[in-house]
């Protein structure tokens, strides 16, 4: 690694790090720092380049920002359109009971 630090004087959050920024996917039950070191290795020698990245802007920022800012109801939620789906399936669904199907479901 030409830049930097020695490969082998980074610590595993480092490594963590830089396995992220160059996409490498995360191998099941290998959580070690040798193991890390393994695969930042790997990137190392095949000369693997980080995917490209577009700079924060201030622009982003204020999008950030306006994000942060904004009021979240429970009616923004996964949870209300759902329950609101589902009123509004029971409705229809009611419009075609009998007069004793309402009632029961009435007296539930």
């Amino acid at each position: 690694m030409p830049l930097g630090k020695p490969i082998d004087k980074l610590s595993l959050e480092e490594l963590k790090v830089l396995l992220t920024w160059h996409q490498v996917p995360a191998e099941k039950g290998k959580t070690k720092k040798a193991d890390k070191l393994l695969q930042w290795v790997r990137v190392v020698e095949e000369g693997r380049q980080p995917p490209p990245y577009n700079k924060w802007t201030n622009d982003d920022e204020a999008q950030l920002q306006a994000l942060m800012d904004a009021v979240v109801t429970i009616a923004d939620t996964r949870y209300s359109r759902d329950l609101a789906l589902k009123k509004r399936e029971m409705l229809a669904v009611a419009d075609k009971f009998t007069a004793e199907e309402r009632a029961e479901f009435r007296q539930r």
